[in-house]
């Protein structure tokens, strides 16, 4: 395997990533796949997903989104997927046409927003592990895991006893309804969901699998017993691998 990093000026800010390569990479075309991380992760939770692709021959990209400044929110993650997927269709090794998107949690709803929206890329497949299609619901009604706001009078910055959230990232999300939009992708979907998952309730992942199916989609939704909010245990991220592997 080879892995290379990369930096992307998006709009005059940074996006830095890696690619996981096979190790004839220049001697073919490769589909790439770029997987979008977790809210307040980083792409170091993206890469046991990404080693298993580049095993089996995919140029699998990793990245994290820009969060510095004013903070990122929904629709600035959006630019910086964009900007990764240009990036990814610039090289001299990957093949012409297409993209598959893989996102967990955060990073599943920005890459099937993306790919709803998408008129010149054509995104191959979709991959969404536990996708937060819960977080507008949530933003527009005042709650975080395990504590709530006023959402009419939003503070500069939201704390719950996992991560702190700003005022602007709330604002974006409560005016974005995923399951308006994700219906205008017709692509293939693979959703992977623990059973356990007390931060997304397996219930949105049910919701996405119907609305792609009514649209025309192909759809799976895979369960993962015993798995919570983002997966940690190794069984629990070989049991998603095998998953995705099959669905290749």
């Amino acid at each position: 395997m080879t892995i290379k990093d990369f930096v992307i000026d998006r709009d005059g800010k940074e996006i830095v990533g890696k690619v996981l390569l096979p190790g004839d990479y220049e001697e073919k075309q490769l589909t790439p796949v770029i997987i979008s991380h977790e809210y307040k992760t980083n792409y170091k939770f993206s890469l046991p997903y990404a080693e298993a692709f580049a095993d089996i021959g995919y140029a699998a990209f990793v990245y994290n989104f820009y969060d510095k400044d004013e903070g990122m929110t929904l629709s600035s993650g959006k630019k910086d997927l964009d900007a990764v997927v240009n990036y990814t269709l610039s090289l001299p090794f990957i093949k012409d046409g297409s993209v598959i998107l893989m996102g967990n949690c955060q990073g599943g709803l920005i890459s099937a927003l993306y790919a709803s929206e998408q008129k010149n890329i054509k995104t191959e497949s979709l991959i969404l592990q536990y996708a937060g299609f819960c977080i507008p619901d949530y933003l527009r009604n005042g709650k975080l895991p395990g504590a709530t706001f006023d959402c009419v009078n939003i503070p500069e910055e939201v704390s719950c006893p996992l991560f702190r959230m700003k005022r602007n990232y709330i604002l974006d999300a409560a005016e974005i309804y995923p399951y308006e939009e994700i219906g205008n992708y017709n692509g293939r979907v693979l959703l992977i969901h623990g059973d356990k998952d007390d931060i997304v309730d397996i219930s949105y992942s049910e919701k996405a699998k119907e609305i792609f199916e009514k649209n025309g989609s192909y759809a799976e939704l895979k369960v993962i017993s015993g798995a919570g909010h983002i997966f940690r245990d190794r069984s629990h991220i070989d049991s998603s691998i095998s998953y995705i592997k099959n669905f290749i």
